[in-house]
């Protein structure tokens, strides 16, 4: 029988808050991907571009939220969960983080608020990771 790991309150509250977040996007991403293209202000080169969205942010997405439940569930280490949320929250924030100090900052009062909020979300994605993995060692 496998064994069964029981996440903290906290790490519990991470996991739930970023499989909403990622069902939410992987959900729009599949169903609507002209909608969050749109709300980002990219655009899309046709079908392909299109099959881009929805495989990239709508499988990537679906796939991590399914990667959280299981570690909801008890499926999954929650330091392992934890783990790679900090990979890939830090790994999105820092390519953010670089477009801006390579000179494009002056452009950030210019983004649509749903790249405001991405900003964010990969920010306060990456600390809630940090602060669980402090806290389960």
């Amino acid at each position: 029988m496998a064994q069964k790991y029981t996440p903290t309150v906290y790490q519990r509250s991470v996991m739930v808050v970023t499989l909403l977040i990622a069902l939410w996007i992987g959900l729009i991403a599949l169903s609507a991907p002209e909608q969050l293209l749109e709300a980002m202000q990219m655009a899309s080169t046709g079908p392909a571009g299109l099959n881009e969205v929805r495989g990239q942010y709508g499988g990537f997405f679906l796939a991590l939220a399914v990667f959280l439940g299981l570690g909801i569930a008890g499926q999954v280490r929650p330091a392992a969960v934890l783990m790679v949320l900090l990979v890939l929250y830090g790994g999105v924030f820092s390519g953010r983080v670089i477009h801006l100090a390579l000179g494009n900052f002056s452009d950030f009062s210019d983004y649509p608020m749903a790249m405001k909020a991405i900003h964010f979300v990969d920010f306060a994605g990456f600390i809630a990771s940090v602060i669980g993995l402090r806290r389960s060692q």
